[in-house]
């Protein structure tokens, strides 16, 4: 599947007016980096929906700023006597248990259709779609004709890629941001499909999966012909989906949706890189490419002996744990060595 997207650039119109929301009235100024709400007072005994309005955003004072940045959509809505739209924002959640998550609230702006001498709602949603189109990333120029590879892992996990795969889609396309996805059908897939790209058509890579997927990603891309053009010129990301997802709570965003947001807010976090070669008598010693952890011994062993368990989803490390120091298990033996500033590197 395919989304594309095109892009215009038009002059922002200074612009101020009233709307309602949550049964109340409110002055709106779009202002240069956001959306200005202001409760306007009025001198009367609250009706019950009114009072129920209040109660529902109460968790927003009598002024509110939303960046153009946290909009990620806008949709007109029209009933009977009213019309208007509704905002998509991307907010962080109020839970103490949770603060890092980022969650979608939905804000509904209305007017009366037979208002007068007030900005229409289609100059709202004009006026907010080019502020919109400004604040986001993968509007400007430099993307024009571009997309994100979307690769997803249907089997990662305990299955867990096929089902997360519809809410991420349904964010990308509230969003418009254009997308290609495909899914992979074997190991080493992903490392095939990013070895052979034509990394012009696309400005990032984002994995719908475990670690594993991503590994196969970036080793893929240190295999492309053009590897640092394609390292320089592209994103990567990952939306967790697997076992693990180590990588993923690095970055403080080990749940699906907090994993969208960053990527539809384009917050970047720097993360190196580890070669691991091995074979180094071989005419051409073989070479992996890690980003999270190089792991030996027991570590590698409980990963590597649980690959059967998958369907147990994270489970099946608390299963393999307890063996590699049970009285049954064989000592782990090594060698270490190291390579002083006098001797070359391989």
């Amino acid at each position: 599947m395919t989304s594309t997207l095109t892009s215009t650039t038009a002059p922002l119109t200074p612009l101020k007016g009233h709307l309602r929301w949550a049964g109340e009235l409110w002055e709106v100024t779009l202002e240069v980096d956001g959306m200005v709400i202001e409760r306007v007072a009025v001198n009367k005994k609250l009706s019950l929906s009114q009072r129920l309005g209040r109660l529902l955003s109460s968790a927003s004072p009598d002024y509110m700023k939303i960046a153009y940045t946290s909009i990620f959509a806008i949709k007109e809505t029209v009933k009977k006597h009213t019309e208007g739209f509704r905002l998509f924002v991307i907010e962080r959640s109020k839970s103490l248990e949770d603060s890092r998550s980022r969650i979608e609230r939905q804000l509904l702006f209305e007017t009366s259709i037979h208002a007068v001498d007030e900005v229409s709602i289609s100059q709202w949603i004009s006026e907010i779609t080019k502020r919109m189109e400004k604040a986001n990333w993968w509007m400007k120029s430099e993307y024009a004709g571009k997309k994100l590879l979307v690769i997803v892992n249907p089997v990662s996990g305990t299955g867990k890629g096929k089902t997360v795969w519809p809410a991420v889609k349904r964010l990308f396309l509230l969003a418009n941001l254009p997308f290609e996805v495909q899914f992979t059908n074997k190991a080493g897939h992903a490392t095939q499909i990013v070895s052979n790209l034509h990394a012009e058509n696309y400005f990032g890579i984002v994995c719908v999966s475990g670690d594993g997927l991503l590994t196969e990603v970036v080793n893929g891309v240190l295999e492309h012909a053009t590897v640092s053009k394609v390292v320089s010129d592209l994103f990567f990301g990952i939306i967790p989906a697997g076992s693990g997802n180590g990588l993923s709570a690095c970055l403080d965003a080990d749940d699906a949706i907090t994993a969208v947001f960053a990527i539809i807010q384009g917050t970047t976090i720097p993360v190196d890189l580890i070669s691991t070669s091995y074979n180094l008598n071989a005419e051409k010693p073989d070479t992996v490419y890690g980003f999270l952890s190089l792991e030996w011994a027991a570590l590698s062993h409980i990963d590597l002996e649980s690959e059967g368990y998958r369907w147990l989803g994270p489970l099946r490390f608390d299963l393999k744990g307890p063996f590699p120091f049970s009285l049954f298990s064989s000592p782990f033996s090594f060698s270490l060595s190291h390579l002083t500033e006098q001797e070359p590197q391989r």
